[in-house]
């Protein structure tokens, strides 16, 4: 099965270095800097990831050590010293630009310190932290989507999608979440179902018609739509072929179903797409991995694809149009449900690849420390599902000094906008929340923005600095 972290490393195949950024025209998705592994030769070499203390990771992902509740008479750092990290970062920048920061004490909810935090800004794929907290509330964090064949009369079966894009190739592997549903096991239902009727022979079309609208977001074009899935309810592996999103990742799917149909001895012919009814009898199923499995799936790798899909599905769920703008609106309209401010909070799709989604410091920390005080049960797995710091995903080769296995969280990448949202535990074993995005920055500039931010966050990690 092709690993649909490929597709995102594929993105680096086109983006050499920040210099060669700056030539390209237009907007392109800088995401894959969150993904490939840096060329910054100017950090120390990479201590050792710790584990990060007082969670467990949800799926089959590496589970990190537990350890005992925080102490929560855990010194706080002084707001000076955090103050002070912040204009390092500001007084240190040679690229032009500005930055917005917030801190905020996560046991009590204080600001330590902030910069500009109602600044509506692209935050790239720091966005998606809204989606998934979207997606967890109003799905449900143990909700599976069901991918079904059904019977249409006439000797035609369909595939019909149920928003399952990480679909295997083959067998079913209940171990992942990748290919946790498989098209073998779909085949072997089927191939069963019709042996009982006597039937050999089948025409097989597809049916992905919930979504509606263009499968990309208005203003994701050319060079950018190489960076996601062609939105759609049923796909394997995302549609990544060798790390090359196809075209039809439905037609893909409904080709690769067929084989495993043929190998069982049914002569098939696919037809194309079907528009199903209530009428139309179902005769095979399978479920895939839990949302809140697909929601860290979807954080560490930040996958484009998974985001895009989960926005989709919760503006379904919300009554809204099933396509890139409903998505946006419906995880905007949850976040408002759920109590945050969504003053500057713009969505037209749900990854953060559009140069027009937008957010604040604050909405991102707020919503962060929100997941974390237990009112609201069904996000709790928000902070547990992002990246460790030089353990895996987009943080797998950041913050390897004093941050290394210390900071949860999710970075964001565009040409001109960087961006890092989670929480830090100091030396003295005290918890933040905090974003810091560096936006508007010359061109080329992606490099040193990361550098700055990584610096910060690692001033955070390191504060023995409590005022007491």
């Amino acid at each position: 099965m092709a690993n649909g972290r490929g597709a995102h490393r594929g993105r680096s195949g086109w983006i050499a270095s920040g210099a060669v950024l700056a030539l390209l025209a237009g907007y392109v998705a800088a995401d894959a800097y969150d993904v490939v592994p840096g060329v910054l030769t100017t950090s120390p070499p990479e201590a050792d990831a710790q584990p990060y203390p007082g969670v467990r990771l949800p799926g089959p992902r590496p589970v990190a050590a537990t350890v005992d509740a925080l102490d929560p008479d855990a010194p706080v750092p002084d707001a000076a010293a955090v103050e002070a990290a912040i204009a390092r970062v500001v007084d240190e920048s040679t690229i032009g630009g500005d930055v917005s920061v917030r801190v905020l004490d996560a046991a009590s909810g204080d600001l330590l310190a902030e910069r500009d935090p109602d600044v509506s800004v692209p935050v790239a794929s720091s966005a998606k932290i809204l989606t998934a907290a979207g997606a967890l509330y109003a799905l449900g964090p143990d909700t599976r989507f069901t991918t079904r064949v059904v019977t249409a009369g006439g000797g035609l079966i369909v595939l019909v999608g149920g928003g399952d894009v990480l679909l295997g190739g083959d067998a079913s592997d209940p171990e992942a979440v990748r290919g946790h549903a498989g098209l073998g096991d779909l085949a072997d239902q089927v191939a069963t179902e019709l042996e009982g009727s006597g039937t050999t022979s089948v025409t097989l079309a597809v049916d992905d018609s919930t979504f509606t609208g263009e499968p990309y977001a208005a203003d994701v074009e050319g060079l950018d739509q190489s960076f996601t899935m062609a939105a759609t309810t049923v796909a394997v592996n995302t549609g990544a072929v060798d790390g090359v999103y196809t075209a039809d990742p439905a037609m893909g799917a409904t080709e690769a179903f067929a084989e495993r149909l043929r190998e069982r001895g049914i002569d098939v012919t696919v037809e194309g797409r079907h528009t199903t009814s209530d009428a139309d009898r179902t005769i095979a199923s399978v479920e895939s991995a839990t949302v809140s499995q697909i929601v860290r799936e979807m954080l560490v790798d930040s996958d484009n694809a998974i985001a895009d899909v989960l926005s989709r599905l919760v503006a379904l769920e919300r009554d809204l149009p099933g396509d890139a703008a409903g998505g946006g609106q419906a995880v905007v309209d949850v976040l408002a449900e759920l109590g945050i401010d969504t003053t500057g909070t713009h969505m037209i799709d749900g990854a953060g690849l559009s140069i027009s989604d937008s957010a604040t410091a604050t909405s991102l920390t707020d919503l962060l420390q929100l997941s974390q005080d237990g009112s609201v049960p069904e996000i709790a797995g928000l902070v547990p599902s992002l990246p460790v710091s030089s353990l895996d995903g987009t943080l797998g080769d950041r913050l390897g000094g004093e941050g290394a296995g210390r900071v949860r969280a999710k970075t964001g990448s565009l040409v001109q906008y960087s961006s890092l949202t989670g929480t830090v535990l100091t030396v003295d074993e005290r918890l933040l929340t905090f974003s810091v995005i560096m936006h508007s920055f010359d061109p080329g500039g992606l490099w040193e923005a990361r550098a700055l931010i990584d610096s910060f966050v690692e001033d955070l990690a390191n504060c023995g600095c409590s005022g007491s």
